[in-house]
């Protein structure tokens, strides 16, 4: 609102979009301008007077359409204009008295956006939020499997599918107890990578001890948010010296980067920070031929976003989003007759629980379902294996994926 004292005139110009509300540019939603005229304190009750509207972008509908045109006398001491937009962006609405060169009374100004809005401020947040649990989902998903490095010491291996319009990558490799992987997935605009680091040492031959450093990235094409962050801390695996009996746990901290552009023609900079712990029991035992592989895995996830003021002035507040994540399972393996090399037919069943929490404008959420997998594995005495699988995810509840994939393992 703006008052414009000119004499005895004094000249309110609103709009009947609020400063958080945002206009759909698609050239329909409309907003509304309003002069109203006072004399004396008096709202005046008649027309007669003419102003006009200049906007710096959109199109005036009132009269011939355009960036400038006269308001409409409503005849009781009011004037409007409408306004509507095909881009993104902010409109600057410049009204002058008598005609466009005229004295300036007053300016405002209407946000438009891809989409509508009722509240800026809680569409950004929702779109934060939305991406860090995703983020935080992958980052959990693709933590790297530690207990290997005491059950078979080495780690290396490479495997990629792709397809027009998604992929993964995958691969570790392992030296004196130095390794790296990469794990990478892309799909609809939507895509993340984590790349690790990590050594450790045997202070026994039933236990290691190390630490890693993860990077790792993350796109939102959908909301138009990325980032970028690390995050570092220590890990061990130990082994009962009776039993085939596996523990692992690691404890990261770390740090974000991250860009948003909530509606499209400005983009702003906010920064989080992160924890993880997660804990790993996992047996191997065989019966007879038969391989079985029981596991349970406990995961907690935080990422707190800090408080930032976005390009329009408006103060985004903090959020935190937590996930919780208890993996438990069975795998096993049965070796198949085959004349050359080894043929073997890996399947599981797995129960997964995980729960969400604390996100300011992400509602909790909890889930339980099951999930299972058969794999057939050919391997050659070269270390190269061909994997043919399907999987099945979402026993038990409305959740639903399934899928098949072809991969070719290379060892080195």
């Amino acid at each position: 609102i703006e008052f414009t004292p000119n004499g005895d005139d004094e000249y309110v110009l609103t709009t009947d979009v609020s400063d958080l509300q945002v206009k759909a540019a698609d050239g329909v939603d409309t907003a509304e301008i309003t002069l109203t005229v006072f004399r004396n304190g008096e709202r005046v009750t008649t027309g007669g007077l003419v102003f006009w509207a200049a906007t710096s972008m959109g199109t005036l509908r009132q009269g011939s359409p355009g960036a400038e045109a006269p308001m409409r006398d409503n005849n009781d001491g009011s004037y409007t204009a409408l306004l509507t937009s095909t881009s993104a962006g902010l409109a600057t609405i410049v009204v002058s008295r008598d005609d466009v060169g005229g004295e300036v009374i007053g300016q405002t100004q209407v946000t438009f956006g891809m989409a509508a809005t009722d509240d800026l401020v809680e569409e950004t947040q929702d779109q934060i939020a939305t991406f860090m649990l995703a983020r935080t989902n992958n980052l959990v998903s693709n933590q790297p499997d530690i207990a290997r490095f005491l059950i078979d010491n080495d780690c290396g291996n490479f495997s990629a599918q792709a397809t027009e319009d998604s992929g993964s990558l995958n691969g570790c490799f392992s030296q004196n107890n130095v390794w790296t992987e990469i794990s990478s997935s892309w799909s609809d605009g939507e895509a993340y990578t984590l790349f690790t680091v990590g050594a450790h040492r045997f202070v026994s031959p039933n236990m290691l001890v190390g630490a890693m450093l993860q990077v790792d990235s993350a796109e939102s094409g959908s909301a138009d948010v990325s980032g970028t962050g690390w995050m570092a801390g220590p890990y061990f695996v130990a082994k009962t010296p009776e039993q085939p009996l596996y523990f692992e746990g690691r404890v990261l901290y770390g740090q974000t980067s991250n860009q948003i552009s909530p509606l499209g023609f400005y983009t702003d900079d906010f920064e989080t920070d992160r924890w993880l712990v997660q804990l790993g029991v996992t047996g191997q035992y065989s019966v007879r031929d038969i391989s079985l592989l029981p596991a349970v895995k406990f995961t907690y996830a935080e990422d707190r976003q800090q408080t930032y003021t976005d390009s329009l002035d408006n103060v985004i507040p903090g959020q935190t989003v937590s996930l919780m994540q208890l993996n438990a399972g069975m795998d096993f393996g049965i070796p198949l007759p085959s004349q050359s090399g080894s043929l073997e037919l890996v399947a599981g069943v797995s129960g997964i629980y995980s729960a969400t929490d604390g996100a300011a404008r992400e509602p909790a959420f909890e889930n339980l379902r099951g999930r299972t997998h058969l794999n057939v594995i050919y391997g050659t005495a070269a270390g190269t294996n061909l994997r043919v699988g399907a999987h099945y995810d979402g026993l038990g509840s409305d959740f639903e994926s399934y899928g098949a994939s072809l991969n070719l393992e290379v060892k080195f």
